[in-house]
């Protein structure tokens, strides 16, 4: 009996004493002295953050070609002039001679036709650092910025046959004489006295750049015939 009291007695685990507590609370309180130390800190990059004086933003770049711009002044992308013609396209030939009937001061930058609008187009102008593209809307545009109504002093029948005529140029003669600009690029070229030298910046013969081009024409009428 005293050998099977002995086996199964099971012994309790000993009550912890006042002295195991002791390094359980320096733990806990290193931990709280850690995070409010930590908390101080933040706290204290904060108010230096806020403390320091905020440097002014430095001004967008200017997202227009003609950075160095004047004020109020028109600046008109186009076409290369030829030696017979303002500009070879009837867009850009509409706008510059509305800027120069309105008396509107403007600058015709020589861009070699290498740049285009956000839309891809010419003409555009650039005004006080901002771009507008579309003949149509430019000399709308313009005509409200400038105080300049060209057809201020037509009655209401005149200005319908002008709204009609300018429809009927642009919307099916011009696309008439680019069929014709298509078929013919060598006759077109003579007409206009194109200078390709000079536009693309090129040292090879006139003569040369000339078949190029036809051939580039050529090519770009079998892809839209196609």
């Amino acid at each position: 009996m005293t050998n099977e009291a002995a086996e199964t007695k099971t012994e309790t685990p000993a009550a912890p004493t006042a002295g195991q507590d002791v390094p359980v609370k320096e733990e806990v309180k290193a931990e709280v002295n850690k995070e409010e130390k930590s908390d101080q800190d933040t706290e204290k990059e904060k108010k230096t953050e806020e403390k320091k004086e905020k440097k002014p933003a430095a001004p967008p770049k200017p997202t227009v070609h003609k950075a160095d711009f004047e004020k109020d002044v028109v600046y008109l992308f186009q076409f290369s002039r030829t030696p017979v013609l303002p500009s070879i396209s009837p867009f850009c030939l509409k706008v510059e001679t509305f800027l120069r009937v309105a008396g509107i001061k403007y600058e015709n930058v020589d861009h070699r036709m290498k740049l285009r609008s956000k839309k891809g187009q010419l003409p555009f102008v650039e005004l006080n650092g901002e771009e507008i593209s579309d003949s149509s809307f430019i000399i709308k545009e313009l005509s409200a910025k400038f105080e300049k109504d060209l057809d201020a002093a037509l009655s209401t029948e005149q200005k319908t046959l002008s709204h009609a005529m300018i429809t009927m140029v642009e919307n099916h003669l011009h696309w008439i004489n680019k069929a014709w600009r298509s078929k013919n690029p060598g006759e077109w070229l003579k007409a206009t006295r194109l200078n390709l030298q000079q536009i693309w910046e090129s040292k090879m013969p006139n003569l040369v750049l000339n078949m190029a081009f036809k051939m580039r024409q050529k090519q770009v009428t079998s892809r839209r015939t196609a």
